[in-house]
């Protein structure tokens, strides 16, 4: 009758004898030993690196464990410095390609750390793997340099481009009453843009923002006073 050998540790041999006992308790010479190694863990994941530079997301990718029972890993995250880790992601296992987990929804130009462990069909667990870390997309820079043409009633607004590859938009805001409720008035893919129908008396409060290639908006630059 099989018995509960209780909890073992994984990849370890262990010696067994059996002995008969009777009912008056005694026993017998004991068996030929017997010994079995259980089954070791999943080794640790291995070529686990996090890519820098990404929108608003994060992308882990690591190698394929070489055990072929591999169900899954799991993959934990963190901003860094952060006290605790956190499940972000969990992947099946299958092919011999790298594999990745994409965690979206992130701070911007903010470093975050991962690490992965496997799990295999009767899940059993590899330790975790180092840590790796990547930083997230910075804004672009805001536009500097604001200045004003008059060419009539029209008030031409012109900026100096920010530092930087990839800008494709500039957004053009009017401040409301004390700062509040901004409302954008147009865009441009230029370094101007006209005003039409600025009059004697007229007056406003125009900033400039850049948008870059993966939609990621500037901080609104220095604020330029029309009056006329």
């Amino acid at each position: 009758t099989p018995a509960n050998l209780g909890r073992l540790k994984d990849g370890t041999p262990y010696r067994y004898q059996i002995v008969a006992v009777n009912l008056g308790n005694s026993r017998s010479t004991p068996g030929q030993d017997a010994q079995a190694t259980t089954k070791p863990a999943p080794e640790t994941p291995a070529g686990v690196a996090a890519a820098s530079g990404l929108p608003r997301k994060m992308r882990v990718r690591w190698n394929p464990n070489p055990e072929p029972d591999i169900a899954e890993y799991i993959i934990e995250g963190r901003e860094k410095g952060a006290w605790r880790f956190r499940e972000v992601a969990r992947v099946k296992a299958g092919g011999g390609e790298p594999l990745e987990a994409v965690q979206e929804g992130l701070a911007d130009n903010t470093t975050y750390e991962y690490r992965i462990k496997a799990l295999d069909k009767e899940r059993l667990e590899s330790e975790w793997s180092a840590n790796t870390q990547g930083t997230t997309k910075a804004l672009p820079a805001a536009p500097a340099g604001l200045k004003i043409a008059w060419e009539g009633d029209q008030a031409v607004v012109s900026w100096q481009a920010p530092e930087g590859a990839g800008i494709q938009q500039y957004r053009l805001w009017k401040k409301g009453l004390l700062g509040m409720n901004s409302a954008r008035i147009g865009e441009t893919d230029g370094l101007t843009f006209t005003l039409d129908g600025v009059g004697a008396g007229s007056r406003m409060a125009i900033q400039v923002t850049a948008v870059d290639n993966d939609g990621l908006e500037s901080e609104r630059s220095e604020v330029l006073d029309i009056r006329r």
